[in-house]
């Protein structure tokens, strides 16, 4: 199954039940690889490169999920790939124990477990752990609001020849709509976590009536270390930190 979506220009976006036919391996690493880059910092993206074949089930783990969730996007100009939009819907599990902590509890407690477990490269532990607080996070909301799914926006990587043009702006817009009239109004919760504040800001400016800021973790608090002992996000602590936001359709 897939829907077509015209975006701008000759750019079409496309909602697909499943990337993987059209999609190779290698051309998701170097989009993953891209998404670390944007998550993490650019010394991660090293640490990566030497460890691939460490990180590669993890790797290969999370994009299964966002590959088969039938809500992901691909971005095409003619036969030209230009990116993809990693989104994935959670069903309610009410048989889910919710873990009733802050997202900076949650981090220092994965590093301190993947560093104990692994300390050569603890950053493939932590990143499972980190995902699995994003469900956590989304599980607990869906049962306080009384929703039976939650739409989680994740990672994109556009090409250079798409950005700067309003993609994501366009997108979001144009999906929001599609929601609500496919019945997920009063049924559904969305989220996204920002990483930076330029993305604090569109959110709450188009969303600002049905969107919280649910939690946030600042980058110099998080106690991730490299192999050499820094605290990863050191490099980056000048950006603030991770905002945890949802919303209603």
């Amino acid at each position: 199954m897939q829907r077509n979506f015209h975006f701008i220009g000759n750019v079409y976006f496309f909602q697909c039940h499943s990337l993987r036919k059209s999609i190779s391996v290698e051309f998701l690493i170097t989009i993953k690889l891209s998404i670390f880059r944007k998550l993490l910092s650019d010394c991660l993206v090293g640490v990566i490169k030497r460890n691939l074949n460490q990180f590669l089930p993890a790797l290969e783990k999370e994009m299964n999920m966002y590959i088969n969730s039938g809500v992901s996007l691909k971005f095409q100009r003619q036969d030209e790939w230009v990116g993809v939009a990693f989104i994935v819907d959670w069903p309610r599990d009410d048989n889910y124990q919710v873990i009733d902590v802050s997202a900076k509890e949650w981090h220092n407690t994965s590093a301190q477990i993947a560093q104990e477990i692994q300390p050569d490269c603890p950053q493939i532990i932590w990143r499972d752990y980190q995902f699995q607080q994003l469900y956590n996070l989304s599980q607990k909301y869906m049962k306080k609001w009384d929703r039976s799914h939650l739409i989680w926006f994740g990672c994109w990587s556009l090409a250079e020849s798409i950005r700067g043009i309003g993609t994501s702006d366009a997108v979001i817009r144009d999906l929001m709509p599609r929601f609500r009239s496919a019945g997920y109004k009063d049924k559904y919760l969305w989220g996204a976590q920002s990483n930076f504040r330029a993305f604090d800001w569109f959110l709450e400016t188009h969303f600002g009536d049905d969107l919280q800021l649910i939690d946030r973790v600042g980058y110099d608090e998080e106690e991730l270390c490299v192999d050499n002992g820094e605290k990863l996000f050191n490099k980056i602590k000048q950006l603030d930190g991770i905002h945890f936001y949802l919303g209603k359709f």
